[in-house]
This record gives C-alpha cells, sequence and structure tokens, in this order.
C-alpha cells in the first residue's frame, strides 16, 4: 500500500458542535446557574428535598432518586484515577462506617483503598493511629506529610472518581472543600450526598437542564429495532445497520449501545460500567466516510507506536476480501486492538478492542469472530 504524503481528513459525520450565533436572556441564565453549581449536589427546599446532581461536565442536572439509583448515576459518571493522583487529594471526615477490625476509626473498606493495614490501627508505627495521620495530612504508611496538590482539586471538584488500580472505589470531590468523600455502600453514599446538598429554590432548579435518556437510545430498543437472535442458536445475536450498511454477529449475552450524538459508533460489552475495574471487554465500531478523497487508504489510519505502551502487532490484513490494517498493544492495565476496514474507495469502519489485560485470549477469540462475521451491503 502507498502512503499518502498528505492528508486533510474531513468526516461527514456530522459531530454536533454548539455554536450559538446568540443568546438570549434566559439561555445565558441557564448556563449561568449551571456553572456556578456545577458538581454539587442540590436539595429542592421547597419540595420534598428531591437531590439533583450537576454533571460539571455538561452542566445538565441528574435526579438521584432512590439510594441505589443515585449510586448507580455517580458510578456511571465517574472517571478513573490513579493511586498517585488520588492520594494528592485530601480526604475528609465523613463516612468511616463498616467494619473496622483495627479500632482505628477507618473501615477496612477505607484502608483497603488508601493501602493502609486493616489490622493495626497504627500502620507505620510511629505513635499515630492511621485516622489521626490522614485527617491531619500525613502519611500514614511512613513518617512524610502527604502532597496536597491544589490544581488537581481544582481540576477534579465535582467529579466522582473511580480507583482504577484498586478495587473500583468510588469518591466525590466536595467543590465546598475541596476534599474527597468515600462513597462505600448505596445507601451510605446517599445520606452522604444529602447531608453535603445545597438547598435550592424550585425557580432555580427548573433553570437547570435536566439529563433525560432518549429511549430510541435504550439497549433494549437496539436490540428490538437492529438485531435477531440467529437461527438454531441462543448465544449469538447479528446486528444490521441499514443506515451505514453493514452487519455482524456478538454474544447474545453482551450489551449493545449506540449513541445520540454519536450514531455512527456501535459499541458491545459484557461489563457492567467499568471493563478495567471489572476485568471485562469492550467493542467499538466507528463508521466514517473520507470526503475529498485523494486516493487514501487503510494505511492512512495506522498508528505505529502510542507513547510506552508495547506494540504487539502492526500489519496489513484481508478481511473479507477488504483491504484492512491492524495494530494491537499492550497498556499498563489494558489490551488494545484496531482493525481498519476501507469498504469503499471513500467509507472505512475502525473496530477497537479494549480489555483487561489479563483476559486477553477470551476477548480477542469474540473480536477476531467479529471480524469474521461482518459483512457490507451495497447502498440502495
Amino acid at each position: 500500500m502507498k502512503k499518502n504524503k498528505k492528508l486533510l481528513i474531513s468526516i461527514t459525520l456530522i459531530i454536533t458542535s454548539l455554536c450559538f450565533i446568540f443568546f438570549d436572556n434566559k439561555l445565558l441564565a441557564q448556563h449561568t446557574i449551571s456553572s456556578e453549581l456545577k458538581g454539587k449536589i442540590l436539595l429542592q427546599v421547597e419540595e420534598h428535598g428531591e437531590a439533583w446532581y450537576v454533571y460539571p461536565y455538561d452542566l445538565k442536572k441528574y435526579y438521584l432518586g432512590k439510594p441505589k439509583d443515585a449510586f448507580d448515576i455517580m458510578r456511571n459518571l465517574g472517571i478513573g484515577i490513579s493511586n498517585n493522583d488520588i492520594k494528592q487529594i485530601p480526604i475528609a471526615e465523613a463516612n468511616f462506617i463498616g467494619k473496622d477490625d483495627d479500632n482505628d476509626g477507618l473501615s477496612n473498606e477505607i484502608e483497603d483503598s488508601i493501602g493502609t493495614d486493616k489490622n493495626n490501627s497504627d500502620s507505620d508505627n510511629d505513635g499515630y493511629n492511621d485516622k489521626t495521620e490522614i485527617l491531619n495530612n500525613h502519611n500514614p504508611l511512613n513518617n512524610k506529610s502527604l502532597t496536597i496538590n491544589t490544581e488537581l482539586q481544582k481540576k477534579l471538584s465535582g467529579l466522582i472518581l473511580m480507583q482504577i488500580e484498586q478495587n473500583g472505589e468510588a469518591w466525590y470531590v466536595n467543590p465546598g472543600n475541596l476534599k474527597r468523600y468515600y462513597l462505600g455502600k448505596p445507601l451510605d453514599a446517599f445520606n452522604l450526598m444529602r447531608n453535603l446538598g445545597l438547598g435550592i429554590t424550585n425557580k432555580n432548579i427548573a433553570k437547570i437542564e435536566e439529563y433525560k435518556i432518549n429511549q430510541e437510545y435504550t439497549t433494549e430498543n437496539i436490540i428490538k429495532k437492529f438485531t435477531n437472535l440467529i437461527n438454531n442458536s441462543d448465544n449469538i445475536r447479528k446486528y444490521t445497520d441499514s443506515s451505514y450498511n453493514f452487519n455482524f454477529d456478538y454474544p447474545n449475552d453482551w450489551k449493545i449501545k449506540k449513541y445520540e450524538n454519536q450514531p455512527y459508533i456501535t459499541q458491545i460489552t459484557d461489563s457492567e460500567r467499568d471493563y478495567i475495574i471489572e476485568k471485562k471487554g469492550v467493542i467499538s465500531l466507528n463508521y466514517f466516510k473520507i470526503q475529498n478523497n485523494t486516493n487514501t487508504n487503510v494505511d492512512t489510519f495506522r498508528v505505529a507506536s502510542k507513547g510506552k505502551s508495547t506494540v504487539l502487532s502492526d500489519e496489513e490484513k484481508n478481511i473479507n476480501n477488504k483491504e484492512a490494517y491492524e495494530n494491537s498493544y499492550e497498556h499498563l492495565l489494558a489490551y488494545e486492538k484496531t482493525t481498519t476496514i476501507q469498504i469503499d474507495s471513500d467509507e472505512f469502519i475502525q473496530i477497537t478492542l479494549a480489555t483487561a489485560k489479563h483476559n486477553n485470549d477470551y476477548y480477542i477469540n469474540i473480536y477476531d469472530n467479529l471480524l469474521r462475521s461482518i459483512q457490507f451491503t451495497a447502498q440502495q
């Protein structure tokens, strides 16, 4: 394959950009109050104390509802963080309840999260128990002070953090004091959120746009509209995309997702929320089309290296008589494999597998089966 010297790629699959020519007074007021309250928990004091969370990334309000619903929403909106980064955010004295084998005031769950010895109230044997050291910003594992990163605190203010290098423990960074609060179990997390909640009037809460699920993009509707079980099999389901003219097979017990703002992406997974933490896998299919095509080929999308990750494959392939290029990498916590297939002169599809690297073989087999099954149909 010949490499292009220079290519200006314009993907016709429209990613909607928020470009406003003017704001009316109402829209400006909504944006302002959402910005001021981003990351905060709000309680409707003029009603029955209904709780809402203003997500910093889209400035929309999410109804927290019952304890389990609230817990699921908060975790689903969480972002991964390393142990090295999270320890730079001080811990607030809250939600330390739970089994405490060494009676130091920290639950076993929290001790597992921060790496202290849950069977020793003074993990570093310096005369101060672990809880006292943590609340005074001292490292309970040695005689040094904890490093507090104020810039990181501000950057992560109002977000839910998930410890991807531990057991997926969830923490909330309170915008009020920039400390992190352990979420723990659903009811504990729900009560904590309500205790941290800020009262708001009905008039002001109405100014913040509510996040609502478009039923067209629910898993149930996608399965009903786009898929069917293959004859004589309860284990394999076929997905057919009439908009982009391809179909493929996937495990029936996997979830399938599409996104309102990115309809050209289809995703299948056996993960509930975080494939790294759960040691599961996710496969994404991204269709795109090239405008002003100048002899584009799959080699254009070759990525020979990714930072410090180990390159496992970098080669041309043939997928169902279509030219393709494969790259795979081993990252610190994950394995990644991407195959770019040229459907037509200006049409491509990128299929990417991402999985916790301990389960490579099982997920590579599912991925390879999907590649063998994929078919492309002529445009109508």
